[in-house]
């Protein structure tokens, strides 16, 4: 999985992990696109120009404090 150029999407063609329809229908293809779990109240999720991706939550539970979780791209 790619982001795409102008960090607004990624891209998930052309990779032999997933089938022709793009769409996950066993364990090892939903393994493959899952890139985190356990986010709550996501509130946004945004590329950056260091192509990490980000996300915010909100949890009432922490007293209305949000989260930004930062993903990187491990190679």
């Amino acid at each position: 999985m790619e982001v795409n150029p102008n960090t607004s999407d990624l891209q998930f063609d052309n990779n032999p992990k997933l089938a022709n329809d793009l769409v996950a229908t066993n364990q090892d293809e939903i393994s493959y696109i899952t890139i985190g779990s356990g986010f709550k109240g996501i509130t946004d999720i945004e590329t950056r120009p260091d192509d990490d991706l980000y996300i915010l939550t909100y949890s009432r539970s922490d007293e209305g404090q949000g989260v930004l979780y930062r993903i990187t791209n491990n190679y």
